[in-house]
């Protein structure tokens, strides 16, 4: 998980192309190479880096260009040839994806190099069986090499995440921009309002949702977020629409204006899994763009909130809290800020420091910190109240259970009444055809 790593003293021995997009090496990998096993001079190394990192010989930096969180490398003698080892499970890596994304999951709070998976490699010997991956104990001596505990167990999917958030929070007033399909949307139990210019709605989107069909940019400047919750502040939000730091920028600005300081705003797509999900162009497949720098942003332009980064699948969570919806520092200072996170010169991809921040969302919601957020948000809004049986819906409509009911009674009546009328409209054509026929006989006679 680098981004940049000065390698003094950097031995002749071995030769480096590029770290491939299912490998990753730790912090501390070009020490331990030194001290445990070119000081040996058992060996003479070839470093096959083929496809995230790169190796700069006259600066002596490396830098990745993707995939900054796979565990697996591949070490092989230097006489050796690309033909004599093959990668994850001796499959190509089209399957290792397959398999990774449904079988094998990394939990970690540290960087780690594992050879655990490849042919041919020259340590963590004791921890291959059959070429399979194996479970690293915490008392596994090859820690050395920087290995991690390693656990099939998945993290959580941020859907799964803002269900819990739903669920424990129990938000009564909640805006969603990027509704996409309604997944998301359709976990809220609060009046809602849903924001895309291109929604396609696919799931059941409960009657307390309002949905608008415009960009986010013209909801704000045509309509009033808390006029649309009856006169009530947003209380959470879950900002999901144009990848494109800009646009997240003011999304979130946007929404603050109408927030109290213990409401909550999540922001999607913070965690790029490799450079070509964080370019700012999509150019096909999974995109992120460029979302990940609100954090940076915010955490430079507005020292006062609290951030959260949460390593959901797939592509990780930012959590905000302790809104001000005075505070203007975003407005007044936009340009500049675009000017800066915008500048060509601006890192295209997140630091390694950057990936060290996220939390995994399990242990977020355990923690003190989530309690404390928790807590501020049921004092704050314990007391508003929420569109139950006698409030309106967003059409001025009652929207309880009982008046759902008899909306659809009424809508069977009708169909009844309409095939009834049918019925008899059939019925008078069947007369009017043995009219025809009577008529018809009496001419010819």
């Amino acid at each position: 998980m680098l981004n940049t790593y000065g390698v003094e003293n950097f031995p002749s021995e071995v030769r480096t192309t590029r770290l491939d997009t299912d490998d990753m090496i730790s912090k501390d990998f070009f020490d331990k190479i030194n001290s445990v096993v070119l000081e040996k001079n058992t060996y003479q190394l070839l470093i096959s880096f083929p496809g995230g990192a790169n190796y700069d010989s006259e600066t002596g930096l490396f830098y990745y260009s993707s995939y900054p969180e796979n565990p697996f490398i591949t070490l092989c003698h230097k006489n050796q040839t690309p033909n004599e080892f093959k990668c994850v499970y001796d499959q190509m890596h089209t399957v290792f994806h397959k398999v990774a994304q449904k079988n094998l999951y990394i939990r970690t709070h540290t960087p780690m190099w594992c050879s655990v998976i490849h042919t041919s490699n020259l340590a963590n010997h004791s921890l291959r069986q059959n070429n399979k991956l194996a479970l690293a104990s915490e008392s596994c001596p090859n820690r050395i090499f920087g290995i991690d505990l390693i656990t099939k167990e998945k993290t959580m999917h941020y859907k799964e995440f803002l269900s819990a958030i739903h669920n424990r929070l129990k938000p009564k007033y909640y805006v969603e921009i990027g509704i996409r399909q309604g997944a998301a949307l359709g976990l809220s139990k609060a009046m809602s309002i849903g924001i895309d210019p291109n929604f396609t709605i696919n799931v059941e989107i409960p009657s307390f949702v309002k949905l608008f069909r415009c960009t986010s940019d013209d909801f704000f400047q045509n309509y009033n977020l808390r006029s649309e919750f009856n006169n009530q502040s947003c209380q959470l939000s879950f900002i999901d629409g144009l990848h494109l730091f800009e646009y997240a920028l003011r999304d979130f600005r946007n929404i603050e204006t109408y927030c109290e300081s213990e409401s909550v705003v999540i922001f999607d797509d913070v965690r790029p899994r490799n450079a070509k999900e964080a370019e700012r162009k999509q150019t096909g497949g999974a995109w992120t763009g460029d979302i990940w720098k609100i954090y940076y942003c915010l955490k430079k332009y507005r020292p006062d909130l609290k951030l959260s980064l949460l390593q959901t699948q797939p592509t990780g969570l930012l959590l905000v809290t302790n809104l001000d919806s005075k505070n203007r520092n975003l407005w007044e200072s936009y340009d500049q800020i675009i000017e800066e996170f915008l500048d060509p010169e601006f890192t295209v991809y997140p630091t390694e420091d950057y990936f060290r921040q996220f939390t995994m969302p399990e242990e977020f919601l355990n923690s003190d910190t989530f309690h404390n957020i928790k807590s501020f948000f049921d004092k704050k809004f314990s007391g508003v109240g929420l569109a139950t049986d006698e409030d309106k819906g967003c059409q001025g409509q009652p929207r309880t259970q009982e008046v759902v009911k008899q909306y659809r009674q009424q809508l069977q009546d009708m169909m009844t009444a309409l095939e009834d009328s049918s019925g008899k409209y059939q019925e008078a054509i069947a007369k009017l055809e043995k009219l025809k026929t009577y008529w018809s006989e009496r001419e010819q006679q």
